[in-house]
């Protein structure tokens, strides 16, 4: 019995790990996918178009006649989530230690990391792939003498989680080498090493092959957690792009054939197989045949192109309200929206603004100290003390905000506690808290003058 148990269980254990494997190959592929449209590989683009809708309903021959026209979306939509948050550039230093008289020492050192590295530029990338990916890995990378930093999706990425599947464990990244093999770069926090053909070897400047660092030098932004360490990425996003090359490829079809009417002979003694088209020669012999009558007919379409474009203006007017954008996104006309209806549509993105820069923030300050810690192992000179702390903080270009807006992000601050009037005066005025309490008490102080009370039976305020 004891047998038949181990037989049973080993079976479904290899069951068990055939299907992750399955399942990694498919998710690999599916990002991939993603990758392509991102990266706008038009060529590729056609070849995930035609999978996708083969015999949904179109023929495998309608779609090889299409000419596949191209507009992006992807990028529209993702600039419009993300914009603002990283514009104006944020604030970030490195703070080593304060003087007697409060002053801070920054690190000049960590400056110029940041410059060579092209820290924001790269943050900005991966906070719009990360919209798109879900799941967006970083890796601090020594190279050139100066640090950089790699952006790794799921697609060129396979990664082991422990107990916790939020949290790596391993990780192999591939890459195309200079000889158009692919290399894989192995780490755990006792391995590094690449392969390649199958063969493993080590790395420049690390002939033991482990980890110099102990640690992963990788930081992860995930925007939402599912049910495993990638989660979901923008499946909206990805089809709605694929629907809507579709869809313009095939009214370019539409128009195409229906441009000119339908066009035949009777009686007209035409070679078997011929088809009359646009600029068809007709030399008709014996027109005037005993007992038959020849003539050439026509039909013309009558297809409501109003009606399809309205249809898809609708689609796409709808799938940009469920990516929290407004649905003038879609629209060409310029009053296309009420000024309620516009009100409605950014309140959802700045509720969702807040959760999204803590998100962003708690994964930069986390990739800078990794930068820190790859670039004090590697550099020979300006080494950046490790005792210091990462500052990092949000800009906001208020220029760029309708007094409604400002309004509502001030409404929803003071729901959430984030912030109250002292906070606002201090903003608008640019005066210090002590300052802002003054000028709150002596407008207080007016409005009651103005109510026709007396100063004397003011509750007095306190902070």
């Amino acid at each position: 019995m004891q047998n038949l148990t181990d037989t049973f269980l080993e079976g479904m254990l290899m069951a068990f790990d055939n299907q992750v494997k399955d399942s990694e190959s498919l998710r690999i592929k599916t990002f991939q996918d993603f990758q392509t449209l991102y990266e706008k590989d038009y060529l590729e683009i056609v070849k995930i178009v035609k999978a996708y809708f083969v015999g949904k309903p179109y023929s495998l021959e309608t779609l090889n006649k299409m000419f596949f026209e191209y507009q992006d979306i992807i990028q529209k939509v993702l600039k419009r989530l993300t914009g603002g948050i990283l514009s104006p550039a944020p604030n970030v230093d490195y703070e080593v230690s304060t003087t007697k008289d409060g002053e801070v020492i920054l690190s000049e050192d960590f400056e110029t990391m940041l410059e060579t590295s092209n820290f924001i530029e790269k943050l900005v990338e991966i906070f719009r792939q990360s919209i798109y990916y879900n799941t967006v890995i970083a890796e601090a990378v020594w190279r050139n003498d100066h640090i950089e930093v790699d952006i790794i999706t799921g697609a060129n990425c396979s990664v082991e989680t422990g107990s916790d599947y939020l949290k790596i464990e391993e990780i192999a990244t591939a890459r195309v080498g200079e000889d158009k093999h692919i290399i894989v770069s192995f780490w755990s926090e006792e391995e590094h090493y690449l392969t390649k053909g199958g063969e493993r070897y080590a790395p420049d400047d690390n002939e033991q092959m482990i980890n110099p660092y102990g640690v992963l030098p990788f930081s992860v932004l995930r925007i939402k957690e599912g049910t495993d360490f990638w989660g979901q990425p923008n499946w909206g996003l990805f089809l709605f792009q694929l629907s809507y090359i579709l869809k313009k490829s095939d009214n370019f079809l539409g128009e195409a054939y229906q441009k000119f009417p339908l066009l035949w002979g009777e009686n007209a003694q035409l070679p078997k197989g011929f088809v009359i088209g646009p600029g068809s020669y007709l030399n008709i012999d014996n027109p005037n045949s005993p007992g038959k009558t020849v003539s050439l007919n026509s039909l013309s379409h009558n297809t409501n192109w109003e009606s399809i474009i309205n249809l898809q203006e609708h689609s796409a007017k709808q799938f940009f309200v469920n990516e929290g954008l407004p649905a003038s996104t879609a629209s060409t006309e310029s009053k296309d929206l009420s000024g309620k209806a516009k009100e409605i549509d950014t309140l959802e993105l700045f509720e969702e603004r807040p959760f999204l820069q803590m998100k962003l923030k708690n994964f930069a300050v986390d990739l800078l100290n990794k930068m820190v810690m790859v670039h004090n192992y590697h550099s020979q000179s300006g080494k950046i003390p490790e005792n210091g702390k990462v500052i990092f903080n949000f800009n906001e270009d208020e220029t760029l905000k309708t007094q409604d807006e400002i309004i509502k992000e001030r409404e929803m601050q003071k729901k959430y506690f984030i912030a109250d009037e002292i906070d606002f005066i201090m903003q608008d005025l640019d005066c210090s808290e002590d300052e802002a309490k003054a000028h709150y008490l002596k407008r207080k102080e007016r409005l009651i003058q103005l109510s026709g009370d007396t100063l004397t039976t003011k509750k007095s305020m306190t902070f």
